[in-house]
């Protein structure tokens, strides 16, 4: 599952800690490397990006995740996300 989050919510952290407790692996994009979520062994795998169509849509194409997850608490454009995982198959 991949997990794109654009805020420095604990929310974040919850819904990976979900993620693990179902045996889900989850890979978290995030630009900011001072949150919580990005914490060392959260997340199976962790993609330090900025939040542009062609990185998410790379990450997609590397991972082929089943679903994604989405949360913002910023100026992030949720049609460019869904775009990328509507370009990638997802």
């Amino acid at each position: 599952m991949l997990i794109y989050l654009a805020s420095p919510l604990a929310t974040g952290s919850q819904a990976i800690k979900a993620l693990k407790d179902s045996n889900v692996k989850s890979v978290l994009m995030n630009s900011n490397i001072a949150t919580v979520q990005t914490a060392d062994g959260l997340a199976d795998r962790v993609y330090l990006l900025p939040v542009t169509t062609e990185f998410v849509e790379e990450v997609i194409d590397r991972e082929k995740p089943d679903g994604l997850f989405l949360q913002f608490g910023g100026q992030v454009s949720c049609d460019d996300l869904e775009r990328a995982g509507n370009n990638a198959g997802v």
